[in-house]
């Protein structure tokens, strides 16, 4: 099985500093030197807590960064070095702790700034199907991904953002979608001035359930809505720094190309966005693959 083998001679590899199609031996993903391990715990795990002990029982991985430079438009500055990153699991689900420098927590509240963001990357190909290219996968090579981003957080707390923060003490004189006499007629215009809600684009989700976002790729360009969002992600900025924990459920039950299941072997690899660096889309740092393996809580 190529991705329990690969895992095997991983620890021997040196990082490779190359784009996502990088080999090792001439048959395989660019791999970085040191695995993650998803280690279980017995307790409750700690997806709101990224100071909870429980986490000093999970090994921490440097993930070296790398610019995005395949794709136009390409980062010419990095505005991140590394990410440390740790993972637990509770037969249930698998919690993934993102830990970066940040000397400033960016959401939509400037002109010339963007939101900071981070994401997790995940072959959907299964254990015995060909491994993706790291950036963003291949067409018939899909990869799974998760986007967590400051903005959708700061939105489902409650707090002002973007142009509500810029301008609190703003007044509307008029603005079509409210000019309807009825309701109905409202839910029309609004659908008639965002045509892309209108079409029911998931990328254009106003009203959003979660500051995640479970989508899906085949190569660059094909980003879209995974149809079903089932991860959660959590983000505190303190001291300079970004601890985002992310959560997903297992894939427990028989699938033909289960993202993580325990007693498999896959890959991640992250993405982070420096917002004051005006940097999204694919003006991005990027990792090469990690791979990951189960373990048993430790005695």
């Amino acid at each position: 099985m190529k991705i329990r083998i690969l895992w095997i001679v991983a620890g021997l590899l040196i990082a490779l500093p190359s784009c996502g199609k990088g080999s090792v031996g001439g048959d395989g993903p660019a791999l970085a030197a040191k695995g993650l391990t998803i280690t279980k715990v017995t307790a409750a795990l700690p997806v709101e807590d990224p100071a909870d002990p429980a986490w000093d029982d999970a090994r921490e991985v440097v993930v070296t960064l790398l610019v995005q430079d395949v794709a136009e438009p390409r980062l010419t500055e990095k505005g991140v070095e590394t990410l440390r990153l740790r993972a637990l699991h509770d037969g249930v689900r698998a919690a993934f702790r993102l830990d970066w420098a940040d000397a400033t927590a960016e959401d939509l509240v400037e002109i010339d700034q963007s939101t900071d963001a981070v994401a997790l990357e995940f072959p959907a190909t299964g254990p015995d199907g060909p491994v993706p290219d790291s950036m963003m996968g291949e067409e018939g090579k899909p990869v799974s991904i998760i986007l967590w981003r400051n903005a959708w957080q700061r939105r489902l707390m409650g707090e002002a953002y973007g142009v509500e923060a810029l301008y609190p003490n703003r007044s509307v004189d008029h603005y079509p979608p409210d000019a309807g006499p009825t309701p109905e007629s409202r839910a029309v215009l609004k659908k008639l001035y965002n045509p892309p809600v209108a079409v029911g684009n998931p990328m254009a989700a106003v009203e959003r359930i979660s500051a995640t976002q479970d989508l899906t790729a085949e190569g660059f360009g094909t980003l879209t809505d995974a149809g079903k969002q089932t991860s959660s992600g959590e983000g505190i900025h303190q001291d300079g720094r970004w601890t985002v924990i992310i959560t997903r459920p297992l894939d427990t039950t028989p699938a033909a190309a289960g993202i993580l299941r325990p007693g498999e072997t896959t890959y991640v690899s992250v993405a982070v966005w420096n917002g004051s660096k005006n940097q999204s889309g694919s003006l991005k740092m990027r990792s090469i693959w990690v791979p990951v393996r189960f373990a048993e809580a430790r005695p």
